[in-house]
C-alpha cells in the first residue's frame, strides 16, 4: 500500500515570476529593449501560464469558463484563476482595476524542455519565447506582431533537460487578451513524502521477505 501511495502521489511544478507594463503598444520588444518608454504597472508569481479574458458579447468566448474583466485584476484571476498567481504588487498609481489594453508582459522561469518536441502557445497579442538566456540565438519562438487570437507552434532545437526560459506577451488593440501555453511538461518527480513513503514500502517488503526466509529455514 505503501508503495502503491508512493507511486500515484508525485509532482513537476514550474515556478514563474511575472512583471507587467502599461503605456506599451505595436509589437512585442526584445527583452534588450525592455520596458522601454512603459511604465512599470506589477510584479507577481505563478505557476502556470493560461490567461485568457473576452469581454466581446457579440462573440462565442474563447475563455473556459468564461472571464469578461478586462483589467489588470481580470487577467491575474482569468480562467478561473488557472496560472495560480499570487504575491502581486501594484506599482506607480495601478490597480487591480486599471485597463488591459496596452500592456507588456514579461514571464521568467524554468521549465523541462525536450530537444525535438513540438509545443504550441494560443495568444492574442504577439509573443516571444526565449530558452537558455535572451540572446538573439536563443529566440525559439517569434510572433511579436499583433494578431487575432491564434495558435502557434515551436520547435526546441536546444538540449534536452530544465531550461530557464523568457516568454515576453503584448496586449494591444482591446479584447480579447489570451497568452495560453503549458510551456513543456519533464519526468515526473516525487515529492519528498513521496520519497519517504516509498523507503517505508520498501522496508517493509524487505522485512516480510527477511521473515519468510526465517520461517522456510
Amino acid at each position: 500500500i505503501a508503495m502503491s501511495a508512493s507511486l500515484t502521489s508525485t509532482a513537476h511544478a514550474t515556478a514563474i515570476t511575472g512583471e507587467a507594463w502599461t503605456g506599451w503598444s505595436g509589437n512585442v520588444p526584445l527583452a534588450t529593449a525592455l520596458p522601454g518608454s512603459s511604465t512599470e504597472a506589477a510584479t507577481f508569481s505563478a505557476t502556470s501560464l493560461n490567461f485568457c479574458v473576452d469581454n466581446i458579447p457579440s462573440e462565442t468566448t474563447l475563455c473556459s469558463p468564461e472571464s469578461t474583466n478586462y483589467t489588470l485584476g481580470g487577467f491575474f484571476a482569468s480562467d478561473g484563476g488557472a496560472s495560480g498567481v499570487s504575491g502581486i504588487s501594484y506599482l506607480n498609481g495601478a490597480s487591480a482595476t486599471t485597463n488591459l489594453n496596452n500592456t507588456l508582459w514579461e514571464f521568467t522561469g524554468s521549465a523541462y524542455f525536450t530537444n525535438g518536441q513540438t509545443y504550441t502557445v494560443a495568444h492574442d497579442d504577439g509573443v516571444i519565447l526565449y530558452v537558455g538566456g535572451t540572446a538573439p540565438g536563443n529566440i525559439v519562438l517569434n510572433a511579436a506582431g499583433p494578431t487575432a487570437p491564434e495558435l502557434q507552434t515551436y520547435i526546441y532545437s536546444g538540449s534536452s533537460g530544465t531550461q530557464n526560459f523568457e516568454f515576453l506577451y503584448g496586449e494591444t488593440n482591446g479584447a480579447p487578451a489570451v497568452f495560453q501555453t503549458t510551456l513543456a511538461s519533464g519526468p515526473t518527480i516525487p515529492e519528498p513524502n513521496s520519497l519517504m513513503l516509498l523507503g517505508t514500502g520498501l522496508l517493509s517488503v524487505g522485512g516480510m521477505l527477511m521473515r519468510r526466509r526465517r520461517l522456510t529455514a
